[in-house]
């Protein structure tokens, strides 16, 4: 899913997180009108990965 606007020509949108979810959610790829009604009020652009390392150990596991 691509638009283009003014300032941006084709801004991707298929590897945004929300893009993700609501694929997920859908079982589809969502319309451009559902992403957009989807990321009403969200700041797309203020993301930020977590500072800390959020890895956790591994849990072995019992085959069987």
């Amino acid at each position: 899913m691509v638009e283009g606007s003014a300032e941006k020509k084709g801004e991707s949108l298929l590897g945004s997180t929300p893009m993700v979810v609501l694929s997920t959610i859908l079982g589809r790829f969502p319309t451009l009108e559902e992403y957009k009604a989807a990321v009403d009020g969200i700041n797309l652009t203020s993301f930020a990965p977590p500072s800390e390392d959020l890895a956790r150990p591994a849990i072995p596991l019992k085959a069987i």
